[in-house]
């Protein structure tokens, strides 16, 4: 969580059921909205923050 932090992004680490479900249906809709084959087109981030930020993102799920 210190790493996200000192990236800029903010997470909550102990989200109530509602929030983590709300959150949820939130990423879930964005995703049906773009499509995934649009989403797996996007370019690789080049970018060393955001890389790092979807490593340390990845590793916590």
């Amino acid at each position: 969580m210190s790493g996200l932090h000192l990236l800029g992004v903010d997470v909550n680490p102990a989200p109530t059921m509602r929030e983590a479900d709300t959150m949820f249906e939130q990423v879930k809709n964005e995703i049906l909205a773009v499509g995934f084959d649009d989403i797996l087109a996007i370019p690789r981030a080049r970018d060393a923050r955001t890389d790092l930020a979807i490593a340390l993102l990845n590793d916590a799920g």
